[in-house]
Formats: C-alpha cells, sequence, structure tokens
C-alpha cells in the first residue's frame, strides 16, 4: 500500500514538474486596423497678411496671436478723426437739401407763378364786370320792349306819333346790339380766362417740378458724400478676410502704418496640414485620402481625425523618406497652429470582426503555418490559414475561433505539441 500511495505521488509529481511554463493569449474577435506611425509639423498653404491700403496710426487691436477669429470680424482700426469730421459735414449737407425739398412743398409760389395768378384774377374780374353789363342790358332790353309795345298801342290810338313810336324801336335795337357785343366780350374774356388759367397751371407745374427736381438732385449727391466717406472709414478698418487662426501679431497700437504694411498674419483651418516624413518602404502603401489619426503634443489627451490630402514620389535621398500631408481640421476650443508637433498614425487597413494574433504565437512547418491551441492540458498543434496584418500581427481568416486560448513559452523556452503546459500569464500587447 505504501507503495503504490509513493508511484501514486511520484507520478502526480512528475505530471506537474513536466508541464511547460507558458504564456496565453485568449483568441477575441475586433476592430483592427493597420496603420503606418509617423510625426510631423503643422504648416499652412495659405499665410494671409493683414494690412490696410491707407496711411494711418494703429489705434486699436482686437485680437491676440492664437485667437480664431470669423470671416468679416474687425481686427484693427486706424486713427480716423479726420474722415469722422468730413462725415460729419456730409451728413449736414444732407440735412440741408432734404430741408430745401420740404421747403419747396411747403413754401408760397415763386413771382412768375404769382404773376400769372393775377393775370387770372384779372381775366375773370373782367369777365365778371362782363357779365353784370349784359345783365342789366337785358334788363333794359326788356324794358325798351314794354315800351316800344306801349308806344304802339297809344300810336294806334293817335295819341302818340309814329316818330315817338319809331324811337323806341330804335332804343330797343340799339340795347340788343350791346347785348350781342356784351356776349361776344363775355365770350372773348373767357377764352382769355380759360388761356390764363392753363398758364397759370404750366407755370405752377413747370417752377415747382424744376425746383423740386434740383433740390432732390441734391439729397441725392449728398448721400452719395457719405456713401463716398464711409468707403474712406471703412478702408480705415481692417476685417478678417477669412476665418481662420491670427498666427503672428506684427504691429502694436500707436504705430504708423503704410499702405500694404501687414499687422498681423492669419491662417484658415483648411490651409493647415500636418507635414510628415514616411519611410520609403511605405511608399506604395500611403494613399490619397486614408484616414489618420492625430494627436498633438499639445493636447496629448485628444485625437484628432484628419485624411491623406497629397503624397509626395520624391524620397529624400538622404533620410530615405518622403513627405505626405495631412489635414488637420481643429477642434472647439482646441485650436491647431501653425509650428504645431504631432504624432500620427495613417490608417492602410482596417478590418471588422476579426481575429487578429501577434506573431510570436505563429509557427512554420512545411511552408504551414500553426499555433499551440491549449486543450485538455495540452499544446495542441492547430493549422492556422490567414495573411500578415501588419509587422507584428496575423489575421486568422481559418483554424481558430473566438475564446480559443493558443499559447506560447516563457521567456524564450520552447513548448512543442502535445507538451503538459502550464499558463503562468496572460499575453500584454
Amino acid at each position: 500500500m505504501a507503495l503504490f500511495l509513493i508511484i501514486v505521488l511520484g507520478f502526480i509529481a512528475f505530471w506537474f514538474l513536466s508541464r511547460v511554463e507558458v504564456v496565453a493569449f485568449k483568441v477575441k474577435r475586433e476592430d483592427a486596423i493597420k496603420g503606418v506611425t509617423v510625426s510631423g509639423t503643422v504648416e499652412s498653404r495659405q499665410d494671409v497678411r493683414l494690412a490696410t491700403q491707407v496711411t494711418g496710426t494703429i489705434q486699436e487691436l482686437r485680437f491676440r496671436e492664437g485667437d480664431f477669429v470669423n470671416q468679416g470680424q474687425i481686427l484693427a482700426v486706424l486713427n480716423r478723426n479726420e474722415v469722422v469730421g468730413n462725415l460729419t459735414t456730409a451728413q449736414g449737407q444732407l440735412q440741408t437739401a432734404q430741408a430745401e425739398v420740404q421747403n419747396l412743398v411747403t413754401e408760397p409760389r415763386p413771382q412768375n407763378v404769382a404773376i400769372a395768378q393775377a393775370q387770372v384774377e384779372e381775366t375773370q374780374e373782367n369777365t365778371d364786370v362782363l357779365q353784370q353789363e349784359l345783365q342789366i342790358a337785358r334788363v333794359q332790353q326788356q324794358e325798351a320792349i314794354s315800351e316800344e309795345q306801349r308806344l304802339q298801342r297809344l300810336y294806334q290810338q293817335g295819341a302818340v306819333s309814329f316818330r315817338e313810336f319809331e324811337r323806341a324801336g330804335f332804343a330797343r335795337v340799339q340795347i340788343e346790339e350791346q347785348i350781342d357785343a356784351t356776349q361776344s366780350q363775355i365770350q372773348a374774356a373767357r377764352a382769355r380766362l380759360t388761356q390764363a388759367r392753363e398758364n397759370l397751371n404750366l407755370v405752377q407745374a413747370g417752377v415747382k417740378e424744376q425746383q423740386i427736381q434740383a433740390a432732390r438732385g441734391q439729397v441725392q449727391a449728398a448721400r452719395g458724400g457719405i456713401q463716398s466717406v464711409l468707403g474712406r472709414l471703412e478702408e480705415y478698418i481692417i476685417r478678417a478676410p477669412v476665418t481662420g487662426y491670427i498666427v503672428e501679431k506684427i504691429r502694436d497700437i500707436g504705430e504708423v502704418i503704410s499702405p500694404n504694411a501687414p499687422i498681423a498674419r492669419l491662417v484658415t483651418p483648411a490651409a493647415l496640414y500636418l507635414s510628415t516624413q514616411v519611410e520609403e518602404n511605405e511608399l506604395e502603401s500611403i494613399k490619397v485620402g486614408q484616414s489618420v489619426y492625430v494627436i498633438f503634443d499639445a493636447y496629448p489627451n485628444e485625437t484628432f481625425r484628419g485624411n491623406v490630402i497629397e503624397v509626395s514620389k520624391n524620397v529624400d535621398p538622404i533620410t530615405g523618406t518622403f513627405e505626405a500631408k495631412v489635414s488637420v481640421p481643429g477642434q472647439k476650443g482646441l485650436p491647431v497652429l501653425v509650428g504645431m508637433t504631432a504624432d500620427a498614425t495613417i490608417i492602410i487597413q482596417q478590418v471588422n470582426n476579426a481575429i487578429i494574433i501577434p506573431d510570436e504565437f505563429i509557427y512554420t512547418e512545411n511552408q504551414k503555418k500553426y499555433v499551440l491551441k491549449k486543450k485538455n492540458g495540452k499544446a495542441v498543434k492547430t493549422y492556422v490559414k490567414g495573411v500578415a496584418f501588419d509587422n507584428n500581427r496575423f489575421r486568422v481568416t481559418k483554424g481558430l475561433t473566438e475564446n480559443d486560448v493558443i499559447v506560447k513559452g516563457v521567456e524564450g523556452k520552447k513548448v512543442k505539441p502535445d507538451n503538459r503546459i502550464k499558463i503562468v500569464e496572460n499575453y500584454r500587447d
């Protein structure tokens, strides 16, 4: 019995002592990227120099280096007291011209209008007098007719002579002739009155319209003068021509600047790029449009997303590298400035739900690849198929499933198929 116990204990000891210590890797499916890591510096394709077209003294600067500014934003103002004075004068001229237009609407008519009005009134008065004379003549006509009829009866009775009767007839005829003449005079007077009224209307319309049009022309001229001065005022204001970042302040308040002399430099986010140098063996791998993850030294906890926008085909013979330009869109509150440095990973391949294992777990036998999979406490040879994913990882397409455990020897120790194994640590990348 004792001998049997010794044999069992010896077997157990042999079992445990003969196991090879291994590192284990648990297979899982994951989204993985294959990338090329590079470093670079932010540069700009467009360098906007802010300047003015006039000579003047800087009165205000409304920015600091590093500020983000919007297109049209006022960045600097030159002293413009003289131009402001000209604006005040132009505004006064406009007020004067507008007052003149108002006066023409409300003021009495000019002298020539008054003369025409007097002519109308005089002609109207003459016409009225003739009307009164006509009325008197018609009354006299009725009286003459009555008198002639009375004398006719008396003549028939023999009470008066024929001559008296005849004189009454002559008197009636004279009155009727006077009526005809007065009517003709009234007709002529009415024609003159109509003409006078038409003349008055013409004079009124002509003089008033001419003066109002002239005054309105002065108003337009004054407004044009104001616009001209406002245009000059704008020349003393420097605005941001594009949206971007102020990367350099060149002048200070109080300095006198001449036309086209820059006061600051501005770059647009769209014009910024990260200039990177890539090893020449990656020349065929880097393509325009590839995604890039960028981490700036200034923001080590933030990842920016960009794209490859240009790839040079010229390799520097000294460094053995070529340039790849990467777009670097900024993030809110995190300005990207010229001269900043960053590390970037250019994504040349991306897979989803794939089995990716470290190369060091791959063995080769007769040009076939296999791994050692843990099964029943042993390392079991398992052939796999797939492709190299990057310099130190292999993408398995056949032979392994999720949650399989593969092993390799600890600290360079060899593990052979069917070796009993002891997992002493889990693989850490």
